[in-house]
């Protein structure tokens, strides 16, 4: 029987893609702030060289270094956004390597706080970052797997039915067995979302938390062996 655990990516590979990570999550934002950056070519150089002189180049998909390297301008809408969420998967690796308190499942991590960790243009810090990284025991990623996955099916079942569920009554008993609930806030026995339950919450709200869900449960599946390819992880709820 193999064991599972094997199939974890190593700590060394977890902080090399955590540091892909970053470089895609900055291009984008990056692109994003493109009209009030005093010079985006040059950051883009400077990430570029970054990524190359860490020794983390090969670990970079073919897509994220289209990204990486397409003209500052020139990066589509859908391509911006996605690698501004990556923000969300770096903030699960760095958690991983025990570097990192996760905020809530409501609220989205602090990008400076992030590129803090890994050293963001500082080859010879981020070098010793990987050489120094450690990952957090395999029962402690199976137990957020758990939470990960269960926030991502609340927030996509609201998006496909937007009623409330027993939430409290489903932890006891779903396709997993049971889960944790107290890593969840709850008013009325479901998800609450900031101060309001996710049934009256603002649907834009929602819509930030699944996008939150979607990123962590991405990362973690990763971090549980679910795939070679990080882009290419299994969501499914």
């Amino acid at each position: 029987m193999v064991d599972t655990d094997d199939l974890f990516p190593t700590a060394d590979r977890v902080a090399r893609r955590a540091v892909v990570l970053a470089a895609v999550a900055n291009r984008g934002l990056t692109e994003h702030e493109l009209t009030t950056h005093d010079e985006p070519e040059e950051t883009q150089q400077a990430m570029l060289g970054w990524i190359e002189d860490s020794g983390v180049q090969s670990e970079a998909e073919p897509r994220e270094l289209s990204i990486l390297e397409c003209p500052m301008g020139e990066l589509s809408e859908r391509d911006k956004i996605d690698s501004i969420w990556r923000f969300e998967g770096l903030g699960v690796l760095l958690w991983a390597l025990g570097l990192y308190e996760l905020p809530p499942y409501d609220e989205v991590v602090t990008p400076a706080e992030l590129f803090q960790l890994v050293h963001i243009f500082t080859m010879d810090e981020t070098r010793e970052f990987i050489a120094a990284a450690q990952l957090q025991p395999p029962d402690k990623l199976h137990a957020y797997r758990n939470h990960a996955t269960m926030a991502h099916w609340r927030f996509r079942n609201f998006r496909l039915r937007p009623v409330p569920v027993d939430f409290v009554a489903f932890s006891k008993k779903c396709w997993i067995g049971t889960f944790d609930i107290t890593r969840f806030r709850i008013s009325d026995n479901d998800v609450m979302v900031g101060e309001d339950v996710i049934s009256a919450a603002d649907p834009e709200e929602v819509d930030k938390c699944l996008s939150i869900a979607r990123e962590r449960h991405l990362a973690i599946n990763w971090l549980c062996g679910d795939s070679q390819v990080y882009s290419e992880t299994d969501t499914s709820t």
